[in-house]
């Protein structure tokens, strides 16, 4: 079966949520993360600057106690001091070499001893000046000699009298910053780096060497300005894209490095798009087999619904089949019967009067049967109209008195400002009547019938009861019997369902009312006051406007001969009973069995007068009213049904409700007759 829309919505509520959990998930993970690679990265920047910042301050306190020795007192002994630099350079394995120069910059003392042709004045001015101009220590940018070892100075000034007299420089080599940077081990796809003062690169973590001595990365210097520390995205040497969390000595302004590939940061990114991708696809495939599942069990629950729904239908058209059966029985019984009789008492007209009047009576039954049958299914031809129900109280009253009968005490309230309504009249007193008989049913041994007429105004709020809004009247019909039991109280408006005994009822009657209020834009509702009896209320429409006293029916002219009439009936036995009846009144009658047969003989037989057709199963009678207008635009058109599926007029032909007698089809064809005759007066002027 099709998804409808609502378990499609259904499916969608159950995946969202599953995706936006997966999502949310994800990207806290993500986060997570991501934030426990950055705190190890500036765990790993601040161990390493505090490391090395210890190591240059040990390297300068070194510096800083030799400058203190007494010979720096006088005149510098070359021999004595290149002595106590070696002592000094022994006991500091990572210094290649200890100089001694004057503030001009000039070598006064080294060891080693600088080799021939080595430069007499320091190479790296900037930090001896430094150390001149401030005499403080100064830590000096990291350059790379001829032999292709890297070394950076410390220079410490040697003061004596308050002036700076010599300067003791080490020069080191950065090995010892190397290995103090994996005091705590990178991961192996990070780095790591130290930038001196100028912007030079003095150690390399899992990188290439041949960049140290060099310029860093751009990126690296302008996110060390003007701030300490910091985490940021960069460019490095080798145009790899990094997260480079960083932190600035400030007394020595060299910056620590350690970073991670940006691919290697946003993995989590990756694997948590994946999860939720993964997660959307399961939500996906779990909704689709609740889905599958659903639509299967209710496919399941709708077949025992279709088969309890079919079994309930044949219920009905058993029910109706056999009550149908037996009224017509009944009255087919009475017309043959007297019909047989009418056949050996012809010479005794009183008998024969009888067994005609019995005749009557059960065709007059059997149209009360089908008309209640057509009120159901909602195909019977009403004729609403606006009238006072108290001005019908009289007539009303004594109707329903003669068919309770005198053990049913009756009384009958109409207050003087009732609504007028909109409805049916006689189909009212019809189902006014059912009413009344199914509550003397209910009450064998006499009782009180009270029928209460109101003026009612409903609204459609939640918990109503009634279901309308608008305007209505309603009238009240109650009992003092038994009351309906609960489990009849779903079925009692279904035709043919009856709790009577056999023989005492079709069930047909509530039927017939529930039609006519349903037709009439009302409805009937039932309240069960059980041992105590039942109120049936029916709510008819007010009328919208005040009705207006009837006036006389127009009187057709006596003076009109009968003349032609074309009769199409396709049914033969109707056809010759309609043929009598007609040619009793005079017509000289034509017959055709079908549409076709009918538009042949307009077209070939003399001029008709009247058209009187059926209803046909080939060919509708308004499809053939409509050919027969066009053949012949001044014909006038009766149509005839047993039934109708809305008002006749609204077509522009006369329709005649079958069964009927001469009277009526006599009339029926007069006034069709002047109608069209008036009609073509009018065109003709």
């Amino acid at each position: 079966m099709k998804l409808s829309r609502p378990l499609i919505l259904l499916a969608l509520a159950a995946v969202l949520p599953l995706t936006v959990l997966a999502a949310v998930l994800g990207g806290s993970g993500l986060r997570q993360e991501q934030q426990a690679m950055q705190a190890t990265a500036e765990a790993h920047v601040a161990l390493a600057s505090a490391l090395i910042e210890q190591d240059l301050d040990r390297h300068i306190a070194i510096l800083t106690a030799a400058s203190q020795a007494v010979l720096f007192d006088g005149p510098l002994d070359p021999v004595a001091a290149k002595s106590y630099l070696g002592r000094l350079s022994r006991s500091q394995p990572q210094w290649r070499a200890v100089v001694i120069t004057d503030p001009e910059g000039r070598r006064l003392a080294a060891y080693p001893g600088a080799p021939i042709g080595y430069p007499e004045r320091v190479v790296e001015t900037d930090s001896h000046r430094a150390a001149v101009a401030t005499a403080r220590p100064v830590v000096g940018r990291v350059m790379r000699r001829p032999s292709g070892v890297l070394l950076f100075a410390i220079r410490a000034p040697v003061i004596r009298r308050g002036k700076v007299a010599y300067v003791i420089s080490a020069m080191i080599e950065p090995e010892e910053l190397r290995r103090l940077f994996f005091a705590a081990p990178l991961p192996p796809e990070w780095r790591g780096g130290v930038v001196d003062a100028s912007g030079r690169v003095v150690v390399r973590i899992n990188a290439p060497q041949e960049a140290l001595g060099g310029f860093a990365a751009p990126d690296a210097l302008r996110m060390r300005e003007g701030v300490t520390r910091g985490f940021a995205k960069a460019m490095s040497l080798e145009g790899e894209p990094m997260i480079n969390a960083f932190q600035v000595l400030p007394r020595f302004h060299w910056s620590v490095h350690a970073a991670m590939p940006l691919r290697v940061y946003q993995a989590p990114l990756v694997r948590s798009l994946w999860l939720a991708g993964t997660a959307a696809v399961a939500a996906l495939l779990l909704a689709g087999l609740f889905l599958w599942l659903l639509s299967r069990e209710l496919g399941l629950r709708q077949r025992a619904a279709d088969a309890f729904e079919e079994g309930r239908r044949m219920e009905a058209l058993g029910r109706m089949t056999g009550g149908v059966a037996h009224d017509f029985n009944n009255l087919l019984t009475i017309v043959q019967g007297s019909a047989e009789m009418l056949k050996r008492r012809r010479a005794d007209p009183e008998r024969a009067g009888v067994f005609v009047d019995a005749i009557l009576s059960a065709a007059q039954r059997g149209q009360t049967l089908t008309r209640q049958l057509l009120a159901f299914a909602r195909r019977s031809a009403q004729e609403p109209a606006d009238f006072r129900l108290q001005d019908r109280a009289a007539t009303l009253a004594e109707l329903i008195r003669q068919s309770v009968g005198e053990q049913v005490l009756l009384t009958l309230t109409i207050p003087p400002d009732t609504w007028p309504l909109h409805a049916d009249p006689d189909a009212l007193e019809i189902a006014l009547i059912n009413l009344a008989v199914n509550a003397r049913d209910a009450m064998p041994d006499g009782g009180m019938l009270s029928i209460v007429a109101a003026n009612r105004t409903c609204r459609r709020e939640r918990g109503s009861s009634v279901g309308l809004e608008g305007d209505f009247v309603s009238i009240a019909v109650s009992d003092t019997g038994g009351g309906v039991p609960e489990e009849h109280i779903r079925h009692i408006f279904e035709p043919f369902y009856t709790t009577k005994p056999s023989g005492r009822g079709t069930g047909l009657g509530l039927s017939q009312v529930y039609g006519f209020a349903r037709q009439s834009g009302g409805l009937i509702s039932v309240a069960n006051r059980a041992g105590e009896g039942a109120v049936f209320t029916l709510y008819l429409p007010r009328a919208l406007q005040e009705p207006v006293a009837a006036s006389p029916a127009p009187v057709v002219a006596a003076a009109q001969e009968p003349g032609r009439l074309l009769l199409v009936e396709d049914d033969a036995d109707v056809a010759h009973a309609l043929m009598a009846m007609l040619e009793s009144g005079g017509y000289h009658v034509t017959w055709a069995p079908d549409g076709p047969t009918a538009l042949a003989r307009i077209e070939s037989d003399a001029p008709f007068d009247v058209v009187l057709s059926d209803m046909l199963t080939d060919r509708s009678g308004r499809e053939l009213a409509a050919a027969l207008r066009r053949a012949r635009p001044d014909l006038a058109v009766v149509l005839m049904t047993g039934h109708l599926d809305g008002a006749g007029e609204a077509w522009g032909e006369a329709v005649l409700m079958k069964p009927f007698g001469p009277d009526r089809v006599f009339d029926a064809l007069a006034m069709a007759r002047a109608r069209a005759s008036s009609s073509n007066q009018s065109l003709s002027a």
